[in-house]
């Protein structure tokens, strides 16, 4: 199969990307159907619940190991192998976690009641060390072996200093993208909208639980936002690609559409509600998400994408953590899951509003692009049209 961009290896790849993501990412957003357990058995206070499901994200965000080191690099392979399907590859890819979201929240409560917490972890892990071999997929898009001669002569020394250096500047390139203002301000975006995603899905089914529901009905809800998400996240790079929407006004549809349901959660207790709730909301996230993936790599250089991609997986992890233990100090002084949804809507409205900025100066961007364009275009007819006018006259 052909290593070519947009088809062939490709496809293969994005099949790696979206089962790493399932595998890691899907799991470690569903972390909420351990909370409950983890809560009673340990009898902890929601903040400190809030810790055991935040750790693992606050330790692989900085330090870039477990599901960190599983997203980014797909991620970076997907921006690669797909240029003009670029926005439905990352979509799908992306599409794992919400098949996670679909596949482990039952799938834990089975394991759960069969074999307690501590079994269920076990088979878990044992499950996700197939992100390995959904890894060993990737392949480079060209490869290009170096020439080492076989005899040195009196430049190599100095081509050896003159490589170093080159390697050194490299290295400084990954630093550019914090020069990038358009960039750091979808980077903040992203980090309220990672915060405000974990106070829901981690509180979710404990708010669920004290409506007065059973496990199973609030693990569900999970189950829920997770199929519904798989429809909008799966369709939306469709409309993206083919210019039906350009991506940045959908960005800031889908974040006020979260913020306006977020702050709305606390309105009824009834299930239906709740399930009601979960699927607009799921409905609106599914796109966010990978839409703020694709609005980081709009706003970048071609030099700039790896770094941007792996900065806005690892903002993502850091504060869906920082989301989970704020949400849980919150209920911790409040006593109700109340103020933590409508914290959830606030921090959703803030992430719209840094949005908007982004898009406001990336539209300003392009037009003066399109307007020198036009005016380089315009002096090359005119001076076209002199040089043809000089040639008759001769």
């Amino acid at each position: 199969m052909g290593r070519s961009q947009d088809g062939g290896w490709a496809w293969v790849v994005l099949l790696g990307a979206h089962v790493g993501t399932m595998l890691s990412n899907g799991y470690l957003l569903t972390l909420g159907v351990f909370y409950t357990e983890w809560k009673e058995v340990f009898e902890l206070s929601a903040t400190n619940a809030s810790w055991l499901v935040s750790m693992p994200m606050l330790v692989a965000s900085p330090l870039c190991v477990g599901a960190v080191m599983t997203v980014s690099p797909s991620m970076i392979m997907i921006s690669h192998y797909f240029k003009r399907r670029y926005v439905l590859a990352n979509g799908l890819a992306v599409l794992g976690l919400n098949v996670g979201q679909m596949v482990f929240p039952p799938l834990i409560r089975l394991l759960v009641v069969s074999y307690g917490w501590r079994g269920a972890m076990f088979i878990i892990g044992a499950l996700q060390l197939h992100g390995v071999a959904a890894c060993a997929l990737f392949r480079p898009l060209k490869a290009s072996l170096s020439k080492t001669p076989q005899h040195e002569d009196i430049g190599t020394s100095n081509k050896e200093r003159t490589n170093s250096a080159n390697a050194f500047l490299e290295y400084l390139r990954c630093f550019q993208i914090f020069a990038n203002v358009k960039a750091m301000l979808v980077l903040i975006s992203n980090s309220l909208h990672s915060m405000a995603i974990m106070v829901n899905l981690i509180h979710l089914p404990e708010r669920s639980r004290e409506a007065g529901w059973s496990r199973d009905q609030s693990a569900m809800l999970v189950f829920v936002y997770g199929l519904v998400s798989v429809v909008t996240r799966s369709t939306h790079g469709w409309f993206v690609d083919r210019n039906h929407i350009g991506s940045f006004k959908l960005q800031l549809l889908v974040i006020l559409g979260a913020t306006v349901t977020s702050s709305l959660n606390p309105v009824s207790d009834s299930y239906v509600f709740l399930v009601g709730y979960t699927v607009v909301l799921g409905a609106f996230l599914g796109a966010s998400t990978p839409l703020l993936i694709v609005n980081m790599k709009n706003v970048a250089s071609a030099s700039q994408v790896p770094a941007a991609l792996s900065l806005v997986w690892a903002s993502i992890y850091l504060f869906n953590g920082i989301g989970s233990v704020v949400a849980g100090k919150i209920y911790d002084a409040t006593g109700n899951y109340v103020a933590p949804f409508l914290t959830s809507g606030a921090m959703f409205l803030s992430a719209f509003l840094v949005f908007a900025i982004v898009t406001f100066m990336k539209r300003r961007e392009d037009r003066t692009q399109d307007k020198n364009k036009m005016n380089t275009s315009g002096a090359l007819r005119y001076h076209t049209a002199a040089d043809g006018l000089e040639e008759n006259s001769l």
